[in-house]
Parts: structure tokens; C-alpha cells; sequence
């Protein structure tokens, strides 16, 4: 796996959400991943919330699974 092919973009709609989307950035570290999650404008690409980071995950499969579980819990948290 090249470090070419990092960062990595994932984008989630919000259910009842027009204007919204959820975004997971994955990031190549030398031995590991970490994965930055936002809820963002879905027409400018603003930031609307910075939800938080994860670092010195082993897999990437991981890092995306409990990136999408973070923005989860905030949104049940914040009932955005």
C-alpha cells in the first residue's frame, strides 16, 4: 500500500440532513492510521463540526469502522 493513496475521503450522508455530510479523512502514518472526522457543509465543504480524531489505529478496515462509530455517537449525542 502505497502512501500515494493517502489521504483517504469518506463521505456519509445524515439521515434528514440537506445541507450536511459526515466526513472521515484516513491518514497513512509510517506503522499505523489515523482517521479525522467531521461533519461537514455538503455544497462548500466547510467544516460545521470537528467530531474528532483517532490516532495509532492498526488497520485501516479499523480506523474507518470506528471513525463512522464516532460521528454515530455524536450525532445520537447531539441530535444533529
Amino acid at each position: 500500500m502505497a502512501l500515494s493513496e493517502f489521504p483517504k475521503e469518506y463521505f456519509i450522508e445524515l439521515p434528514g440532513q440537506d445541507y450536511l455530510l459526515a466526513r472521515l479523512t484516513l491518514h497513512r502514518m509510517n506503522h499505523d492510521f489515523m482517521v479525522e472526522m467531521d461533519i461537514i457543509m455538503r455544497e462548500s465543504g466547510k467544516i460545521w463540526a470537528h467530531v474528532g480524531s483517532l490516532y495509532k489505529l492498526q488497520e485501516e478496515d479499523e480506523a474507518v469502522d470506528r471513525g463512522v462509530q464516532k460521528i454515530a455517537d455524536y450525532i445520537k449525542s447531539k441530535k444533529v
